[in-house]
């Protein structure tokens, strides 16, 4: 069997574990666990004769009266079974070899939340937190080992119960008409059906819903007991190899964000980031550990750390410093022209607002001194043509991306669109909504003309400042960090044009910017490599499901 070889290759990813213990579930009730276990045991009493002594037993207990009689269970045809069974084995409705009843209602004045005696017996609700347990009372309904089934919440959530309970609503309780059905096995074929929600508005699982759905293709008593046996070995090295991959994950994770932060804290990183480098394909094989990465490398780009090479080859750059007052002067001339408008003065960067120190040549400026302005958007309303003046909005954002034809057309007055028209290299920052704080650099615009909604604000960056710089540090930890230091304990990043404006940033040189901007478009080239690479293990392992899946249905 293919599957039992590949266990270990299979529960790579700890999400698989359910999805083995299922086709561990179709195996084992369809006898392709056991066939070695009949080929040694081929004097098996065959389980029609089982059913014979089950139905013998039934009507003896109906003739005492300690079961009532039931209306005969619908004849089983071949279409009702998908798959074919082993030699010796025999379906059946779960009706004729068991009893079926629905929980009740427990009286208040039974009812305690806690066990006040030693004579009281657990209630049991549907679901599976704490098992089921709801309370305690002195009156069991349930004498006998049974099982019980979840009909709401986790449909088909099932349980063996050996000790005397008491069933509530939504519970179905499975007792066996005798012993001569194993009640495990049992169990694991109701966790092997498939019990298809009903059309109501709330899914739910009823007594007749089971009798009617649960077919059980019984093997003879001694196969069942095996088959059992056979089930809760393989679905211990599952959660065992689950647990390993967990513990693997973990202890990759914990070295990773190690590595990670002594990269983005040493004074010199050049050792550790040759090193991380070589380890790539080992320890990046998780998306949670490659959006680590991808937020290092911003982090390290910020700090200066992956360009002191570059500085070193180039000694002689204008100083971050100088830039500034370019930038000072060309926004003085355009407030002396009326271009723009004068802003209120922010105050210094103090020693406090600083996070960590900067490479000789760098900066701390406040993100307003490389822009011409931050402004919220205009509020209208989209409509369904897409000729005249576009309204970009959040929801045309895609992965950095804007199909600018499909950005839908707006009611604007002509006087308005100058204030708002989008242009090259504007900088847009989301400010509601799931993606609150989130970026997008206008691009590849062409020559429609669009605006932007009011639950966006934009940043026009100064024509000397370099913009893809300005869009690389607001997705850096430093921007994010900033925004959640003005949230005030709300856990939500705050996102205002007045907090965009006094954000504390990170300044080299223009050469440097755009050197740093060249670097960190490589290495996301290569963490979109690695998370190709993981979606491509991800696939196979996948393939290798559906190959075992296509072996067991057929």
């Amino acid at each position: 069997m293919q599957l039992l070889s590949l266990l270990k290759e299979m529960s790579l990813h700890p999400k698989n574990a359910e999805e083995l213990k299922g086709l561990i579930l179709q195996l084992a009730v369809q006898g392709k666990l056991t066939a070695k276990w009949r080929a040694e045991n081929p004097n098996t009493e065959p389980a029609s004769e089982l059913l014979k002594r089950i139905e013998a037993e039934k009507q003896k207990l109906i003739a005492d009266k300690k079961i009532k009689k039931e209306k005969p269970a619908d004849t089983i045809s071949t279409s009702d079974i998908t798959f074919i069974f082993p030699e010796g084995w025999a379906p059946v409705r779960i009706q004729n070899i068991s009893i079926l009843k629905a929980g009740g209602d427990v009286p208040k004045s039974r009812f305690s939340k806690e066990k006040t005696t030693e004579y009281q017996v657990p209630i049991y609700a549907n679901g599976e937190k704490n098992n089921g347990l709801y309370g305690f009372t002195d009156e069991p309904i349930i004498t006998s080992p049974s099982l019980t089934v979840s009909g709401r919440g986790t449909i088909g959530f099932t349980v063996l119960r050996k000790e005397p309970f008491y069933p509530i609503v939504r519970l179905i309780v499975i007792t066996p008409i005798c012993e001569l059905t194993d009640l495990e096995f049992l169990k694991l074929s109701i966790q092997a059906t498939d019990f298809k929600k009903t059309g109501t508005s709330i899914p739910q699982l009823t007594v007749p819903m089971v009798k009617n759905k649960c077919i059980v293709v019984l093997p003879p008593l001694e196969e069942q007991k095996a088959i059992v046996e056979v089930v809760n070995q393989l679905f211990k090295e599952v959660e065992q190899l689950e647990e390993l991959t967990k513990e693997r994950i973990a202890l990759k994770e914990d070295f990773l964000t190690s590595a990670l932060n002594a990269l983005t804290t040493s004074e010199s990183t050049s050792t550790e980031w040759e090193f991380l480098k070589g380890q790539f394909s080992t320890f990046f094989t998780e998306t949670s550990s490659v959006k680590k990465l991808r937020e290092t490398i911003l982090q390290l780009a910020v700090q200066g750390k992956l360009t002191s090479k570059w500085r070193a080859e180039n000694p002689n750059t204008e100083p971050a410093s100088e830039l500034l007052k370019r930038i000072e002067t060309e926004k003085q001339q355009l407030i002396a022209n009326k271009k723009i408008k004068k802003e209120k003065p922010l105050p210094p960067i103090s020693q406090d607002e600083i996070p960590y120190e900067l490479p000789e040549g760098w900066e701390w400026c406040r993100f307003i001194h490389l822009n011409y302005d931050l402004h919220y958007g205009y509020t209208a309303s989209a409509k369904d043509t897409f000729e005249n003046v576009g309204l970009l909005r959040i929801t045309d954002i895609q992965n950095n991306r804007v199909n600018w034809l499909t950005v839908p057309d707006c009611d604007i007055k002509e006087k308005d669109v100058p204030k708002y028209l989008l242009a090259e290299n504007d900088i847009l920052i989301a400010r509601t909504g799931g993606t609150i704080g989130k970026s997008y650099i206008v691009k590849e615009i062409g020559e429609r003309k669009a605006v932007f909604a009011s639950y966006l604000i934009r940043a026009i960056p100064s024509k000397i400042a370099y913009a893809p710089y300005l869009k690389l540090f607001i997705e850096s930890p430093t921007y994010w960090e900033q925004l959640y230091e003005n949230s005030q304990g709300t856990g939500q990043p705050n996102v205002n044009a007045t907090s965009l404006k006094g954000l504390v940033t990170p300044l080299p040189s223009m050469n440097e910017q755009k050197y740093i901007v060249q670097k960190v478009d490589a290495l996301m080239v290569l963490c979109d490599e690695l998370e190709q690479q993981i979606k491509i293990s991800q696939t196979q392992i996948e393939q290798l499901m559906q190959s075992c899946l296509k072996e067991v249905f057929g």
